[in-house]
Order: structure tokens, then C-alpha cells, then sequence
């Protein structure tokens, strides 16, 4: 079954109240209550968010609802989707990692982008058998990513990002459309995709504020909601790795910080076929490599207390066994 992330639903009820609309009337609807989609364990399905979004559209009787939303969505809501932007140098780095992780969170639409000479198009394709059965709400979904693709765009370059061309899936609504209003770009309606292409010099455009560490800490916070993910691998890797330092690398200090005693912890990972072993090695190759990319002045006794060994003789013996 397809599903939407919960965050999604979150942030628009939060922001229904600028709407003036009665959001526990609206989620009760579809048979939902503000204390319902805060549970840890609610998953929501497409079909319920698509009837909320139609009904939402016949509520406050604005099929352009979505669209006006979308310059207004808090830019934290891709923090949350993996804060992408901080691994990022450039735009194109960005684009790409968007298209690698954004299934997270939506997963009605398929995102992705191409190139040509002289444009980037910026591509979002809804599912067919979802728009067919919802249509007003697959408008509203569409239209809200072009505000926030737009918005976000111009806050981590650090300035207005403006499109060249948009094509958009549905109808053109009256003389001129609200859409035609707030872009001076050539408008197409009736196309078999949303695009919005803008420069394709932007590709090497530096992202201001990127952080590979804190992109670190966004994967580590996201991962045990990736159902491909086994929870308990990420819940020690985060342990682990979060301090960004190894002071305790042992099974006991690990299942202390997770309310576990040793035995139970060990047991849990043997039957999700893991070793604390395993993990620990994993997160030291790669603080390494961290450090080796962005300290590499870093002097290699500094570098083993970093890492828990204690010294430099014992890191070498494991960089060396990790390369063969």
C-alpha cells in the first residue's frame, strides 16, 4: 500500500489553522483526530491523505489551496526528510540526493531530474491509479511542490530561483491562470508531468549552509523509519556515532545508553543476523574516512582516541586489516 509520511500530514495540519479551517473536523473526515496521527504507530495510507485533500478543497471551496500553501511550508519539513542540503555542495548534488531519498516521504509521487544544454528540468510524476481516484488532491500535491521546490531552492543557493518554463498535468482554469500570474515564464497546461525548468547553470551553484556532518546525524535520526531498515541496527549505530567521537565503544556502554542489558542486546542482534562487532567496525571506517576528508592535518594519535583504540599502533594494525 502506498503511504505518505506522517510529517506531511503534520505540517498541513499545522498550517490549516492560517487557513482558518477546522482541522480536527477535517481529520475526523476520514476517520482521524489530532491524537491519532502523533501516535509512533499510525501509517497513513494514500487513499485516506487523497480523501482528506479533496475534502479540504470542498471544505474551504479553493482548488488552489495547495498551491498557496506551498511557499509557506516550513523549510524544516526536508531537514526532516534527510536535512539533504547539508551534504551538499552544489545544486546538482542536491537534486541528486532529493531524487535518492525523497521516496521517504512521499510515496504517491516518483521526483527526478535531467539536463540538457542550456536547462535542468525538475520532474514529478504522480501515480496514475492515485490521480485518477483523486484528482483535486493530486492537484493540490502538485502545485504545493512547485512553491516549495521554488522556496527552498532560493533559501540554500541564496537567492530567487525563478523558473524558465513550467508544464503542468491538468487543465488551464480561466482566462488566465492563477499559476500565470506569479511567474512571468511560458505556462503549459494539459502535459503528461509536472516539469519546471529553470537554468542549468545553476547545477554548480554553491549550497551555502552544507554540513556533510550534520547530514550524518539527519540519516542516523531518519534511518529506523525506513522500513528496509533494521530499527536495531540504527539505535546502536546512533549511539555510536552521534558523540562523533568513540570515548566507550563496548557492548555494555552501548546497551546502557539503550535501557538493555548486554546479553539481551547481543541476543537481539544475533537474530536480526547483526554483530556489535560488525556495527562498531562500520562506524569507525567511516568516521575515518570523515576525518580523513575534512581533518586531514588530524595527527594519528588524535585520530585513534577519536576513533576508541588506544593508539596509534592498534589504528594502523585496523586500517591495514580493513584494506586488504
Amino acid at each position: 500500500m502506498k503511504q505518505i509520511n506522517n510529517l506531511v500530514l503534520r505540517t498541513l495540519v499545522a498550517q490549516l489553522d492560517d487557513q482558518k479551517i477546522d482541522s480536527n473536523g477535517l481529520l475526523n473526515s476520514v476517520g482521524l483526530n489530532l491524537p491519532t496521527i502523533f501516535r509512533d504507530d499510525f501509517r497513513l495510507s494514500a487513499n485516506v491523505f487523497g480523501q482528506l485533500l479533496e475534502n479540504m478543497v470542498q471544505l474551504t471551496g479553493d482548488e488552489r489551496l495547495g498551491f498557496k500553501m506551498g511557499f509557506r511550508t516550513p523549510l524544516s519539513i526536508l531537514g526532516s526528510l534527510g536535512g539533504l542540503y547539508q551534504s551538499c555542495a552544489t545544486l546538482a548534488d542536491m537534486l541528486t540526493a532529493m531524487q535518492r531519498h525523497i521516496g521517504w516521504l512521499d510515496g504517491i509521487n516518483t521526483y527526478y531530474w535531467e539536463k540538457d544544454s542550456q536547462q535542468i528540468h525538475i520532474i514529478t510524476i504522480s501515480d496514475p491509479d492515485w490521480q485518477a481516484a483523486y484528482p483535486m488532491a493530486a492537484r493540490q500535491m502538485i502545485e504545493h511542490n512547485i512553491g516549495f521546490s521554488l522556496r527552498h531552492k532560493r533559501e540554500y543557493l541564496g537567492h530567487d530561483v525563478t523558473p524558465l518554463a513550467l508544464s503542468l498535468p491538468y487543465s488551464k482554469i480561466g482566462s488566465v491562470d492563477l499559476i500565470e500570474t506569479y511567474f512571468d515564464c511560458p505556462v503549459q497546461f494539459d502535459y503528461p508531468y509536472l516539469q519546471i525548468s529553470l537554468p542549468s547553470v545553476l547545477l554548480s551553484h554553491r549550497v551555502a549552509s552544507a554540513n556533510e556532518r550534520a547530514f550524518r546525524v539527519y540519516e542516523l535520526e531518519l534511518a529506523p523509519f525506513r522500513e528496509e531498515s533494521s530499527t536495531l541496527y540504527w539505535q546502536v549505530k546512533r549511539v555510536l556515532e552521534l558523540p562523533k567521537r568513540l570515548d566507550n565503544p563496548t557492548l555494555e556502554s552501548v546497551s546502557h545508553q539503550l535501557s538493555q542489558s548486554p546479553r539481551s542486546l547481543q541476543r537481539r542482534l544475533q537474530r536480526e543476523g547483526l554483530s556489535f562487532q560488525a556495527i562498531l567496525t562500520e562506524v569507525r571506517l567511516e568516521l575515518a574516512n570523515y576525518y580523513e576528508r575534512t581533518s586531514p592535518d588530524m595527527l594519528k594519535a588524535e585520530l585513534a582516541d577519536r576513533l576508541g583504540f588506544s593508539d596509534s599502533a592498534s589504528l594502523n594494525r585496523f586500517l591495514r586489516n580493513k584494506k586488504c
